[in-house]
C-alpha cells in the first residue's frame, strides 16, 4: 500500500509561482527570526516593505475566504505555501497573531471592522502584538485587564502578556474581563488598539521562547468603542465567561 503523499497538478503548479515569486522578492540580507540583530528598526523597515509585498498576493492571512476583499487561498494551496515559506526560514512572518485575528474579526467583528480591518491585516499594513494565550503549549499568566464603561468608550487598567515579532508595531490585540453590561456577570472582551494611546508602557520579558514576549502595561488607556472587536456597546456581545 502506497502512502507517500502527493501533490496535484495544480499544487505543484502553484509550488513553482510561490517559489519564484519568493526567490525574486526576498530582500538581499534578510534575517532569520532567530539572528540577533532582527531587533534593529533598519532591519524592520526592511521587514516592512518584504511583508508589505506578501500581503499583496493575499498570502498574510491565505486561509481567510475571499469575502470582505480578502484574499484567500484553498487548504492545498495554502499547504504549499507554508511549505515553501518554511523551506527560507520566513514562516514566522505569517504569524499566528494575525491569522487568528483576521479569523476573529470574520466570525464576532462588525461589517465596518471586516470591510474596513480585514484587508489592512492581509496586506501586511498592520503589525500586530496578540495574546500569548493564543498558544496553547505556553503556561503563562496572559492577561490581567480589566476595561470600565466610561460613556460609550472604555477605560483598560492592568496587564497582559502578548506575542510578537515586531518591535515597534502598529496596533496590540489585548483581552479584557469586563463587568458591561451587566455588574453581576463578568465577560471578555477583545479590543484592537494603536500602540501608540497614552497610557501603554511596555516591557520585554527574558524567556525562552522563540516568539518575543512583551508585558504591556494599561495605566488607565481610554480606547475608543470603535476599537472593540465585535458589536457596538449599545448592542453587546460578549465572547465568553472571563
Amino acid at each position: 500500500m502506497d502512502f507517500e503523499h502527493r501533490y496535484t497538478k495544480e499544487q505543484a503548479l502553484f509550488r513553482q509561482e510561490v517559489s519564484s515569486w519568493l526567490d525574486s522578492n526576498i530582500p538581499d540580507g534578510f534575517l532569520p527570526e532567530s539572528s540577533p540583530d532582527i531587533t534593529s528598526r533598519h532591519y524592520w523597515n526592511k521587514y516592512n516593505v518584504f511583508r508589505a509585498r506578501i500581503g499583496s498576493m493575499g498570502w498574510i492571512t491565505p486561509d481567510q475566504s475571499l469575502q470582505h476583499r480578502v484574499a484567500g487561498l484553498t487548504p492545498d494551496k495554502t499547504q504549499v505555501l507554508v511549505e515553501e515559506m518554511e523551506k527560507r526560514s520566513l514562516l514566522w512572518i505569517l504569524d499566528l497573531g494575525t491569522s487568528a485575528l483576521a479569523a476573529t474579526i470574520q466570525n464576532f467583528g462588525t461589517e465596518y471592522q471586516r470591510l474596513e480591518t480585514l484587508p489592512y491585516l492581509s496586506k501586511g499594513e498592520i503589525t500586530l502584538w496578540y495574546p500569548a494565550n493564543l498558544d496553547t503549549a505556553v503556561d503563562i499568566g496572559s492577561s490581567h485587564l480589566t476595561a470600565s464603561l466610561d460613556g460609550d468608550d472604555f477605560i483598560l487598567s492592568g496587564e497582559s502578556t502578548l506575542y510578537g515579532y515586531h518591535p515597534f508595531p502598529s496596533h496590540l490585540w489585548v483581552i479584557a474581563s469586563t463587568d458591561y453590561p451587566a455588574s453581576e456577570t463578568n465577560h471578555t472582551v477583545s479590543f484592537l488598539i494603536p500602540s501608540n494611546f497614552k497610557g501603554l508602557v511596555f516591557e520585554e520579558i527574558d524567556t525562552l521562547s522563540q516568539t518575543p514576549i512583551h508585558k504591556v502595561f494599561c495605566n488607565e488607556v481610554w480606547v475608543p468603542s470603535i476599537c472593540l472587536i465585535g458589536k457596538n456597546i449599545h448592542n453587546y456581545s460578549s465572547f465568553g465567561s472571563a
